[in-house]
């Protein structure tokens, strides 16, 4: 999938997922014409996040305003503890 914002993109960002995305959408907003290249041929309905964590929504705050975060926030399932096995193969 390729999307063009400009004609004449002077930043080429290489992958349209959260942080290509924030990116791209940030610069647009600069001025700055971006070129988004990605390997997939189509949206994906999964992620391979397991949550957004609080620096991230406050980025999105100071980038886009609190609707973002707050419609995130929102949809999502709250959580005070996340437990994480790491598993180490010889």
């Amino acid at each position: 999938m390729v999307s063009d914002s400009s004609p004449s993109p002077k930043v080429l960002i290489v992958g349209g997922g959260p942080t290509g995305l924030t990116l791209a959408l940030t610069l647009n907003r600069l001025g700055v014409p971006v070129r988004i290249v990605e390997r997939a041929k189509a949206r994906s309905d999964k992620s391979r996040a397991l949550g957004v964590h609080a620096g991230t929504l406050e980025l999105f705050d100071a980038l886009f305003g609190t609707e973002i975060s707050s419609t995130m926030i929102a949809a999502g399932v709250g959580s005070a503890q996340f437990l994480v096995w790491l598993l180490a193969f010889a």
